[in-house]
């Protein structure tokens, strides 16, 4: 009982603090998701925009394609939450 207390207790904090915008989101993350966003989403990987680790670029190109539907920072912390 105290554990799924300490579990909601965390996740409320979780929620709290998600519209925070760090300085690497702002930085790096929004503007190769941008990028993503204008070359067609995995199409942009065969452009050398980034040096990060591949498998982070082809989740952030995964997750470009529910642009219709999420804000970009979102998308961004939808592959943070994992």
């Amino acid at each position: 009982m105290i554990a799924l207390l300490i579990f909601l207790a965390l996740m409320q904090v979780r929620k709290m603090l998600w519209w925070i915008l760090t300085g690497d989101t702002r930085t790096y993350f929004l503007p190769w998701l941008e990028f993503i966003h204008q070359h067609g989403g995995f199409h942009a990987l065969r452009y050398p925009f980034s040096e990060y680790f591949p498998m982070y670029l082809y989740l952030l190109a995964g997750v470009s394609y529910l642009g219709r539907w999420l804000s970009p920072l979102t998308q961004i912390k939808i592959i943070h939450s994992f």
